[in-house]
């Protein structure tokens, strides 16, 4: 387990690939920079303080570690204005302690995404939340989205499941070359 007060990723000349370690705790803001495509893989990152994905404008990298939105303070997620740029591995909201959730512009995943609990309010206004390859999606806690979009260029299946609904209080949208299958969980 490491604790840093901030994290920047900002690969300029090529691609990277970064392991996490088992918990990497950040106090302050996750920020992804750089021209080149950011890879997370294993381990947990618990995300205190803001994502800024607004830096980061590449339309690949992913990975299979889960960033975890777990402070007990305000916290935005703040993505990329290009839908599809920026990309996070695996997303997990669990604010049940405190603390409200402002999510902004586009937040694209490609692995699973799993909304536990938020003790504040989820203010999505102008959002699009997006999911690029398959996925689990799991709603846990109430939550009403602005914008979700399903962008495939393969075939790619997602299931939603968990205890409350998926609400898309705003536009639904299926695009790319593939096809999407949706399944319940």
């Amino acid at each position: 387990t490491h604790t840093l007060e901030g994290l920047r990723f900002n690969p300029t000349v090529n691609d990277q690939t970064w392991t996490v370690p088992t918990t990497l705790t950040i106090n302050g803001t996750l920020t992804y920079g750089g021209s080149k495509a950011i890879v997370l893989n294993t381990g947990v990152i618990d995300a205190k303080g803001d994502i800024d994905l607004t830096v980061n404008n590449v339309t690949t990298g992913d990975g299979t570690a889960t960033i975890n939105v777990n402070g007990t303070a305000a916290q935005a997620i703040s993505g990329a204005t290009t839908f599809g740029r920026a990309r996070l591995p695996k997303l997990t909201i669990n604010k049940a302690v405190s603390g409200n959730l402002t999510l902004t512009n586009n937040i694209v995943i490609t692995g699973d995404y799993t909304f536990t609990a938020l003790a504040g309010t989820l203010t999505a206004t102008g959002s699009t939340l997006g999911f690029v390859a398959s996925n689990t999606i799991t709603q846990n806690a109430a939550a009403t989205y602005n914008a979700v979009t399903f962008n495939n260029t393969a075939t790619q299946t997602h299931v939603i499941a968990g205890s409350n609904n998926f609400v898309v209080g705003g536009t639904f949208t299926i695009s790319g070359t593939g096809s999407t299958i949706l399944n319940s969980g």
